[in-house]
């Protein structure tokens, strides 16, 4: 029997001429709409409010919901009456709070983390020392972390998060770590998720042709702090957007905070090496040596957010544990070394910050040269291409640009604006076709060198004019390193 919900039980003050209505299921999406089902209407949604309810009704709504700017009743002429509220963003998160009856009955524990930087990391090594079973949803996909379902959006929009949340529930995960992208927060995405703990990894320039300015983008992450839920707050206090944060958290809510200075989680020595990390820590239970597998300083935060979420949350990490953590696909992912070849590095890092911090890393551990190899997403932030051209040209000794997903975009203009960062872009090598520029990086490079292929990571296809089509670093990699 299908199941049904009055939607006064699943939201607060409803209309009088909704109250005893009861639907199937909540959803935003006009071609996910079945019958009997409550249509919610978003802003940001693609169209126009006419014809979404117009797909509403052919596809057996019994009633809508609008965001709007004031509380009302519309009669429709070809549908049933609609309703609009304000803040419709936090009345759905509530809603699908109680349609997916997470408070009725055991539920996971939920830590988001957020940050330009190091969120798929973070979660990943969150779940590993987390009790088991844990799952993560992100970037990479949903699941256990070596079992993960690729979904479209860091993080889902709310009807697929909700739905989500719920099916790791029901497969018995006792902690779900979350990354929360800003997009996610600035748009209502996970209102109501009730999470127990938050991470905030760095700030640094990003996504500014959807936030306009760095502001607007440090206050998106900003919210994920002021959760009414949260009872632990874990903070990069060497990124200097942390001390902004920790003036907004509610003084119920344990801080911790984690970095180079006198923190909660603090790194008193490292002694970095190509096949890992030794670390001396100071932490609120004193001095601990620890081998990481990891490497570089970024993945030294990003393991110090980590043990302070353990700590905090009260779980016992042991040497072992440590020992054993591996980073998501794309993350510093090392390929197997070939006896004659350079070292191959891929990783997702797409930011000024991000590539920077990847390239500092190498350049601590590498024997011979640095070759860096990259491009730039198309119809995104312009602003940081000549930016990360800079950096690329400052700390490789070799740099190849080529294409990322150029998307709409002219791939030349893209790699135009990289050049206009660099002081010789005569010295650069421009290569679009990426396997080319892949194959030719590495045949290049000499044993005790390490190539750098950045900006795709995990990613298996490559976008360009609207065309999808299957792409992979790593599997390019690999056959331009066979002999």
């Amino acid at each position: 029997m299908q199941r049904t919900e009055p939607l006064s039980r699943l939201f607060d003050a409803v209309p009088n001429a909704f109250r005893e209505l009861a639907v199937t299921g909540i959803e935003t999406d006009t071609r996910r709409l079945q019958p009997g089902m409550l249509y919610v209407g978003l802003h940001n949604h693609r169209g126009d409010a006419d014809q979404f309810l117009a797909e509403a009704w052919k596809a057996g709504a019994v009633a809508a919901v609008l965001e709007a700017g004031h509380e009302a009743v519309i009669p429709q002429v070809n549908g049933p009456a609609c309703w609009q509220t304000p803040e419709l963003r936090d009345k759905l998160g509530q809603a699908l709070r109680r349609w997916h009856r997470w408070d009725e009955g055991a539920a996971p524990l939920l830590i988001g983390v957020t940050g330009t930087n190091g969120k798929s990391s973070v979660t990943r090594l969150i779940a590993e020392l987390a009790p088991q079973p844990a799952m993560i949803i992100g970037t990479l996909g949903y699941g256990p972390v070596d079992a993960l379902v690729p979904h479209a959006n860091t993080t889902p929009e709310a009807v697929r998060l909700w739905e989500t949340l719920a099916s790791l529930r029901d497969r018995g995960a006792k902690v779900i770590a979350l990354e929360v992208s800003s997009h996610a927060l600035a748009l209502g995405r996970v209102a109501a998720v009730p999470f127990a703990a938050a991470v905030f990894t760095n700030l640094s320039r990003d996504h500014l042709d959807f936030h306009g300015d760095m502001d607007q983008y440090g206050s998106a992450k900003a919210r994920l702090f002021k959760f009414p839920d949260l009872k632990l707050a874990v903070l990069n206090r060497d990124d200097p957007f942390s001390a902004q944060i920790a003036q907004q958290i509610d003084p119920s809510v344990n801080v911790l905070g984690f970095g180079a200075g006198a923190w909660d989680f603090q790194v008193r020595e490292i002694h970095a090496g190509a096949s890992g990390t030794l670390l001396t820590l100071g932490t609120p239970e004193g001095l601990r040596q620890l081998r990481s597998p990891l490497l570089g300083q970024s993945n030294v935060e990003n393991l110090l957010a980590a043990l302070a979420v353990a700590h905090g949350m009260g779980w016992k990490v042991s040497d072992a544990d440590v020992h054993h953590l591996d980073l998501p696909e794309g993350r510093y992912q090392r390929l197997p070394a070939i006896s004659g070849k350079a070292q191959v590095m891929i990783d997702y890092a797409h930011t000024p910050d991000a590539l920077e911090r990847v390239l500092k890393d190498i350049r601590a551990v590498a024997k011979g040269q640095v070759h860096v190899l990259f491009g730039c997403g198309g119809d995104r932030d312009r602003g940081k291409r000549p930016e990360m051209g800079k950096v690329a040209e400052l700390l490789a000794d070799r740099v190849t640009l080529t294409d990322d997903n150029p998307r709409s975009e002219n791939a030349d203009d893209i790699i135009r604006d990289i050049l206009a960062g660099m002081q010789h872009p005569e010295a650069i090598e421009v290569i679009h076709d990426r396997a080319a520029a892949i194959h030719q990086a590495i045949h290049q490079a000499q044993s005790g060198d390490w190539v750098l292929i950045a900006g795709k990571g995990h990613e298996r296809t490559q976008e360009i004019m609207g065309q999808k089509t299957p792409f992979h670093d790593q599997q390019v990699a690999m056959e331009a390193l066979r002999p």
